[in-house]
């Protein structure tokens, strides 16, 4: 929904419509479509900061060795 409501702010301007104005269908379509898009965008990036986040947080943690095999946390855990 964000990136279609930046695209709604963005035609209103380049339109000279106020806040309130209405839009009309052919710009909500086209706020629609550019906010899609831009969702569809960001996604694999989102994925990659993830990933990369959960193993900073195993290394933090020290659950992995520096040869990236994982530490037998049972037997310090007892």
């Amino acid at each position: 929904m964000g990136f279609a409501r930046l695209a709604e702010s963005m035609i209103r301007k380049a339109r000279g419509k106020g806040e309130n104005d209405k839009l009309t269908p052919y710009e909500k379509i086209g706020a629609s479509t550019v906010g899609g898009a831009l969702a569809t965008w960001n996604q694999p990036i989102e994925v990659i900061r993830v990933e990369v986040r959960s193993k900073l947080v195993v290394l933090v943690l020290g659950l992995v060795n520096s040869n990236g095999s994982y530490h037998n946390t049972d037997a310090v855990n007892g």
